[in-house]
């Protein structure tokens, strides 16, 4: 049975933006107006992607048939998490209402550019595909693969934010855009590093406590991969470490604590070291993927378009996902 993408919204342009997203994905499309109507759609369809709009005006109306606690009743429990996607003007920090809702695991903003129904269908795909979850070259038009560095030594690092730099300013990346980029790739490289590594039967951590700065060789397993790829609208950056231990309760916990904070600075320089934290790289108007398989492997997916300046990265496509 195909799968069917469903746009739960009175909204026009989140029902064009899930058909255009639904057609790229080769999914069935159907646009539910309230409660029920999602009910007799997930009875009927078996198989269903749910595109949610949360923030509307009813939004925590309880008698609301698009009321979140309509909606969740019949989500919860039925339509798996990776396979909702929750989709709001405001960003997660304005809306902490929905954080009570363990049903998503997804979340789109409402800015739909050009690239968005491309980006958005990848990230569908991929919900429904553990295998087509990892790796780059999935969230990449066809034909297109990523570059890949391996960093062997801590003090590599360095280098490969620097490379990195080089590469957007050369194609043109608004130097704020390139500052808030490389600093989140930094604090990426930073928790594959120092965070991720663990051992023992207690998956016991043993790098949290060292010194950001200290220098020394990355085992086998310790080694950190790097994939970058420029292609139409928008750049791919991936930071892959091999132990697999994030969780995604604990990446919406970094959110949940920085509710008050309502505004972000990009640091000076693009200094090593001076990493900005999930929620920082969120802040900053970053996309952001997490794909994890426990004790196995993480891999942190960082999406930014290709604009020629911050007024249009504002406006630009972005969204929060773990799958």
């Amino acid at each position: 049975m195909p799968t069917t993408l469903v746009t739960v919204s009175a909204r026009p342009e989140d029902e064009l933006f899930g058909k255009a997203v639904a057609d790229m994905a080769n999914m069935e499309f159907a646009k539910a107006a309230r409660h029920t109507d999602l009910r007799k759609i997930i009875k009927e369809k078996k198989d269903v992607i749910i595109f949610w709009d949360v923030d509307h005006p009813e939004a925590i109306e309880i008698s609301s048939p698009l009321s979140i606690s309509n909606i969740g009743q019949v989500i919860r429990g039925v339509v798996p998490a990776e396979q909702v996607f929750v989709i709001s003007t405001n960003p997660l920090n304005s809306t902490p209402y929905i954080f009570n809702l363990p049903i998503f695991s997804h979340h789109i903003y409402r800015q739909f550019d050009k690239p968005a129904p491309q980006l958005a269908s990848f990230l569908v795909k991929a919900c429904k595909s553990k295998a087509g979850a990892f790796g780059l070259a999935n969230y990449l038009p066809e034909g297109q693969a990523p570059r890949m560095i391996t960093l062997k030594h801590s003090r590599e690092r360095r280098a490969v934010i620097e490379a990195l730099s080089k590469i957007m300013e050369k194609a043109g990346i608004p130097t704020q855009l390139n500052s808030i980029a490389t600093q989140a790739v930094d604090e990426m490289l930073m928790n594959a590093i120092f965070d991720a590594p663990i051992r023992g039967a207690n998956n016991e951590t043993y790098r949290r406590k060292v010194d950001r700065a200290a220098d020394f060789v990355l085992k086998e397993r310790e080694m950190v991969e790097i994939e970058f790829a420029n292609c139409e609208g928008y750049y791919g950056i991936c930071v892959r470490d091999k132990f697999g231990s994030l969780k995604k309760d604990s990446v919406l916990q970094y959110i949940r604590k920085d509710y008050e904070k309502t505004e972000y600075k990009v640091k000076e320089g693009n200094d090593p070291g001076a990493g900005l934290g999930i929620y920082g790289i969120l802040q900053g108007g970053l996309s952001l993927l997490f794909a994890a398989r426990a004790n196995n492997r993480t891999e942190v997916m960082l999406f930014l378009p290709q604009v020629t300046g911050m007024k249009l990265f504002r406006k630009s496509f972005r969204f929060f996902s773990f799958v």
